[in-house]
């Protein structure tokens, strides 16, 4: 099944007032948050409060199945990467509050951070796409932490290709828009 905007919309609503807590959603998913729909996905990848429990995973299979999706449609392995990474709870975007929870998600330097530590074709993809919301819809974002984040965090040679059209995405934004690197 493919997860679609609309899809993303309905659960995160449904979550915010079942699930308890601060919950990020994470990945490709963000993309259907944001109305880009720039490519398929068949998971909803999502990072629960650090103290979860399994009664709230198991809870969170159960919102799933209540909503039609298959339980494996939830993807929380995501989380590991996430709490890895130093100050991502303050790199946070809310998203939805509801009667018991809150629905988040990464803010541009965030999802590049977690996109850059894989880095596919598709993920390079999905940071521009990102980042081309991010320039409409006024996010603030700083073009130098992301060129230093695609420097150090890009480091195989088999990657070089998406780390060249990353920064010069960005690149062409601080051009484009006269700010300063």
């Amino acid at each position: 099944m493919s997860i679609s905007p609309e899809i993303m919309r309905n659960f995160v609503a449904v979550a915010a007032d079942q699930l308890k807590g601060s919950w990020v959603i994470i990945g490709g998913s963000v993309l259907h948050l944001l109305n880009i729909a720039a490519r398929q996905t068949e998971d909803i990848d999502l990072a629960g409060p650090l103290t979860s429990t399994q009664a709230e995973s198991l809870k969170l299979m159960e919102l799933a199945e209540s909503l039609g999706l298959p339980v494996e449609a939830i993807n929380q392995a995501g989380a590991f990467f996430l709490y890895k990474i130093p100050g991502w709870d303050r790199k946070l975007i809310l998203v939805h509050k509801g009667l018991t929870a809150a629905i988040y998600r990464p803010n541009l330097e965030l999802f590049f951070e977690l996109k850059l530590a894989r880095l596919t074709e598709a993920d390079m993809n999905d940071c521009l796409n990102y980042l081309e919301y991010s320039l409409k819809n006024v996010e603030a974002f700083d073009p130098k932490v992301l060129l230093k984040l695609c420097e150090t965090r890009i480091t195989l040679v088999e990657k070089t290709q998406y780390k060249e059209k990353l920064s010069e995405a960005i690149r062409s934004i601080v051009a484009a828009r006269s700010l300063r690197v």
